[in-house]
């Protein structure tokens, strides 16, 4: 285990943290973690995509002072959402038209999150962040002829955009003596100026995607990860003494 923690403890992501942050102990008290998370689409998405998995990753940094009740939080997630499609039927004859959706996201977050970050097991918080969103989405708009299926009319197209957005977050980090620790939560996830690129009548709409998120995951202390890169230096070997160090 001690060898496992060594070796994150070392790694590029956790060493750029701590040139970043200063080195004073009460300064850069906090945690890092990744967690995974389930998105279940609402509004303007709701019947574009299947509910998907992805990951993220958190970072918090407490604000010296203010009793540790608040710190800025850093993130990052990703989701690669399942297709679904939609069928609509018009006329007498029911004319049928097929709108299939893939979409995938990521979001870059920055905010903060209120409650308590100190030696307690039990941290419940509450977090408001925003977001730059980066969404691409590839809709296909099918014509089909069932009495000819080779005169089936297909249409696809792809965007590639960016938008902002904000979360609210409700959660709880459980700390395990200032090492390692689980969280988890919900989210509610709003996404603004983001483009469909076809809609049943084969034109562009904009689009504010909403989801609902569930997240767990698993943290380590940045104190801790201090002390374990810590006991990772090698011991200086004193220098050798000089003629005149000899005589003194």
């Amino acid at each position: 285990m001690k060898s496992m923690l060594s070796r994150i403890s070392v790694s590029p992501l956790v060493t750029l943290l701590f040139l970043l942050c200063p080195q004073d102990a009460q300064a850069v008290a906090g945690r890092i973690g990744v967690h995974a998370l389930r998105l279940e689409p609402r509004g303007d998405v709701e019947d574009l995509s299947e509910a998907s998995w992805g990951g993220g990753l958190d970072v918090v940094v407490v604000v010296p002072g203010l009793q540790r009740l608040v710190a800025g939080a850093l993130g990052f997630e990703a989701a690669k959402f399942d297709s679904k499609t939609i069928v609509a039927k018009e006329g007498p004859f029911e004319f049928r038209r097929e709108l299939s959706t893939d979409q995938d996201f990521l979001r870059f977050t920055l905010g903060t999150e209120i409650g308590p970050h100190g030696k307690g097991f039990f941290q419940p918080h509450v977090g408001i962040r925003g977001a730059v969103v980066g969404h691409s989405i590839s809709s296909t708009l099918t014509l089909p002829d069932d009495a000819n299926p080779e005169n089936t009319i297909t249409q696809t197209e792809g965007e590639d955009d960016w938008g902002i957005g904000y979360d609210i977050t409700l959660g709880v980090n459980l700390n395990y003596k200032n090492t390692v620790g689980g969280y988890g939560g919900v989210k509610y996830l709003r996404s603004f100026g983001l483009d469909q690129p076809l809609d049943f009548e084969g034109e562009m709409r904009e689009i504010d995607p909403e989801y609902w998120e569930i997240f767990f995951g698993i943290s380590l202390d940045l104190n801790f990860l201090e002390r374990e890169a810590e006991d990772l230096e090698p011991e200086r070997e004193p220098e050798p003494e000089t003629e005149e160090d000899q005589w003194e």
